[in-house]
């Protein structure tokens, strides 16, 4: 999980980080292995518990990239 810096606005199921600007803004979820939906859920967990309100994620499709060119480490 990475924010882009304290949740400072408020929703009516938690907080989040600004949604414009540079910086204090955003709010990411990474995953080594984009199959591992357990890792992903825990971290949604682990942002709930902290105060963080998931509504205002946005799911991003990871299939397809072939990432050609790029060194992934294992």
């Amino acid at each position: 999980m990475v924010a882009g810096g304290p949740p400072t606005v408020q929703y009516s199921d938690g907080c989040s980080t600004k949604e414009t600007g540079v910086n204090g803004s955003g709010l990411w979820i990474f995953v080594k292995d984009t199959t591992n939906i357990n890792a992903v859920m825990e971290a949604r967990k682990k942002l709930v518990e902290l105060g963080y309100t998931l509504s205002r994620l946005l799911n991003v499709t990871q299939e397809g990239c072939k990432y050609e060119g790029a060194c992934i480490k294992r």
